[in-house]
């Protein structure tokens, strides 16, 4: 029980850090007892070295991502728009390269994906079958 209560304590820390842009407050928001320890001593003993890298090389969070295995690396840039931001500002390059030394290390097979925020959320980009009827037409798109 104590173990689910600390969990929920950080879920409430994490949105907080969240909506307050506190991103210095994300590593602690994102800790885990109730699946991360386990999953990783049984299944995944590549989860707590991916972290460290990520952390040793500057990012604000790391986690197992759902039931694994796949370990993200939340990090952040400088101001205003991603595109727009100084190579120095940003140190997602720096972390992904770390990830990625340790798994090969490892022997750990994998890609890494730099991503960024968006307003959107989930979008369907294709199904099967697809949804376009002759009322309705499906344009894939955001």
């Amino acid at each position: 029980m104590a173990d689910a209560v600390f969990n929920m304590s950080r879920l409430a820390w994490f949105i907080n850090a969240l909506n307050t842009g506190k991103v210095k407050n994300f590593r602690e928001g994102l800790r885990d007892r109730l699946h991360q320890p386990y999953r990783a001593e049984a299944v995944y003993t590549h989860l707590d070295p991916l972290m460290k890298a990520a952390y040793d090389a500057g990012a604000a969070g790391a986690y197992l991502s759902g039931a694994g295995p796949v370990v993200m690396a939340i990090t952040s840039g400088g101001s205003g728009d991603y595109f727009t931001q100084l190579q120095k500002e940003s140190n997602d390059i720096k972390v992904a390269r770390a990830m990625t030394k340790v798994a090969q290390e490892l022997n750990v097979p994998g890609k890494v994906y730099i991503t960024h925020p968006t307003q959107t959320g989930g979008v369907i980009v294709s199904a099967d079958p697809p949804y376009s009827t002759e009322l309705v037409e499906f344009n894939g798109g955001t």
